[in-house]
């Protein structure tokens, strides 16, 4: 059944290009573009056979999609399967950090990430497939620029709680210094 750009199939919904919204859709067919009015709603979106595409947009963050686990890519080789690129106001892309699979045709090229300054990655997604196979070249948040959370030694929870950039061991002398200055 076709109902407004819609296809029911067995409890899924499956949706092109000429859907008016996609807050029911499960299955995308063709590119999804974040910042288009259709897109605000993605919460059940699990597959997405085409591109994402998000250029040059005023967005802060992607729309919600805690079900998004598969993106197929197998039109025009020349074109990544995701784009996310000159986005002067993207801070996250935490979304797509629980994307488990990106299938792609011959010579595709999977995901290209760039020019967006004030990026960052969440600490609790660092380790995430997607992260260290497409992302790895993203800051983590609370990290400056220029250093990588592989500069500090110990576990995750560490860098985290040292938002200020300084690696662990440096804190730890700062604040015994701090100690002994107080106590004189």
């Amino acid at each position: 059944m076709d109902l407004d750009g819609y296809k029911l199939t067995q409890e899924r919904a499956a949706c092109g290009d000429l859907r008016n919204k996609s807050g029911h859709c499960r299955i995308i067919e063709g590119t999804l573009i974040p910042e288009d009015p259709r897109n605000l709603d993605l919460q059940n979106l699990e597959e997405l056979y085409g591109r994402f595409l998000m250029s040059k947009t005023l967005m802060v963050r992607l729309p919600h999609m805690p079900k998004l686990k598969k993106i197929e890519w197998m039109g025009n080789s020349k074109f990544p399967a995701i784009t996310i690129e000159s986005n002067p106001n993207l801070e996250s892309i935490a979304e797509l950090a629980r994307l488990q699979e990106i299938v792609l045709g011959p010579g595709h090229l999977s995901v290209e990430i760039r020019d967006n300054p004030k990026l960052c990655i969440e600490p609790e997604y660092m380790q995430t497939k997607f992260v260290k196979q497409y992302a790895r070249h993203i800051r983590e948040c609370g990290i400056e620029k220029g250093m990588r959370s592989s500069n500090f030694k110990g576990s995750s929870s560490n860098a985290q709680a040292n938002a200020s950039g300084i690696p662990t061991a440096y804190t730890a002398i700062i604040l015994g210094l701090s100690w002994y200055v107080r106590k004189i």
